[in-house]
């Protein structure tokens, strides 16, 4: 990875930090810190996602803020966990939270962006798009 990709995300990190820091989570029972996590998690870095593969150190990052916000209620104290991460990202159908990981959510929406690009190559986005012509050699 090259020196300039270390910083180009923080941008998403930082505000996904201020959002949560603005939020008093010690006055927040469990299930309101579960929803607001739920929500900002989802809405603050899903136009990134959406377009761009996010390094590890950004997907870790989220994920940490959001299990030190849920079980801390500040996002940055340590405390210990009550259920295992495993269970709070099971949907809630499965018996967990539903809090979705952010790599797997952000693996997801590329893929939804690369299969669109293929079945749907009459739209204008994707004749406009210059990686087009990569997701066929790749996929096609």
């Amino acid at each position: 990875m090259e020196y300039g990709n270390l910083y180009r995300y923080n941008d998403v990190v930082d505000k996904v930090s201020k959002r949560l820091a603005t939020w008093k989570g010690n006055i927040l029972n469990k299930a309101g810190r579960a929803c607001l996590v739920k929500s900002i998690t989802t809405a603050i870095p899903i136009y990134t996602m959406q377009l761009h593969y996010l390094p590890t150190y950004v997907c870790n990052r989220l994920d940490k803020m959001a299990k030190s916000f849920l079980w801390g209620g500040d996002g940055h104290s340590q405390t210990w966990n009550h259920v295992n991460w495993n269970m709070v990202t099971t949907p809630k159908r499965f018996g967990g939270l539903g809090i979705c990981e952010v790599r797997l959510t952000n693996l997801a929406l590329l893929g939804e962006l690369v299969w669109n690009m293929l079945h749907n190559k009459d739209k204008l986005w994707v004749k406009v798009l210059p990686i087009n012509t990569w997701a066929t050699r790749l996929y096609g």
